[in-house]
């Protein structure tokens, strides 16, 4: 989870005093499960296609840290998925935060459960109500795959 923090974290833009203003920190939403790992991903899976959205990518983080260093390692995934739409609106309105795109689940095992996280839009009064729903529709998504 650190690592997809960093990452994501040093992927946004510079603050600038541009008149755009200054890019904000990601916020993000978290949510412990105590099902197992495989039927969250599911149940995130479903609910990204029930929200409109299509996956576009999936990175296997948990495998491919077992295979490349031959050890056990907890499984976790990162699930990429877009809304056409939301992004065309976003990227109209504030286009320096397309760093948030595409959305993002973070799932991965802990000794507490399977935890899933994404990433919600900043603060930005040019976003209106397009950040409400958009982040709304995501804490729905991170809700329902761990219930």
């Amino acid at each position: 989870m650190l690592f997809a923090t960093v990452v994501l974290v040093t992927l946004l833009p510079p603050a600038s005093s541009s008149a755009a203003g200054p890019v904000q920190p990601p916020l993000a939403h978290q949510q412990l499960s105590a099902k197992p790992f495989e039927d969250v991903v599911a149940d995130a899976q479903f609910a990204i296609g029930e929200f409109n959205y299509r996956i576009t990518g999936r990175n296997q983080i948990g495998a491919a840290i077992r295979e490349r260093y031959g050890e056990p390692f907890p499984p976790s995934v990162v699930i990429h998925f877009c809304n056409l739409e939301h992004a065309r609106q976003l990227l109209i309105k504030a286009p320096e935060l397309a760093a948030h795109m595409p959305c993002k689940l973070v799932i991965y095992e802990t000794a507490e459960g399977v935890a899933v996280s994404t990433w919600l839009l900043p603060p930005d009064p040019r976003l209106g109500e397009l950040r409400g729903q958009v982040n709304d529709m995501l804490q729905q998504i991170v809700d329902y795959a761990v219930k």
